[in-house]
């Protein structure tokens, strides 16, 4: 699953932020992001990745 965080903008937008990271017996293997000016954009997408 992704975790996605609400962040402002310096212009005062609101834009979103998702996160995976993977771990394997405690490791951690794998971390991405990505930043989406909805949040409806980002939904399918983290949980595709993860």
């Amino acid at each position: 699953m992704a975790t996605i965080t609400q962040r402002k903008r310096a212009d005062g937008a609101v834009s979103y932020t998702a996160q995976v990271r993977l771990k394997k017996d405690g490791e951690l293997i794998h971390a991405e992001g990505k930043t989406f000016g909805k949040r409806a954009g980002e939904g399918p997408g983290g949980q595709a990745r993860a």
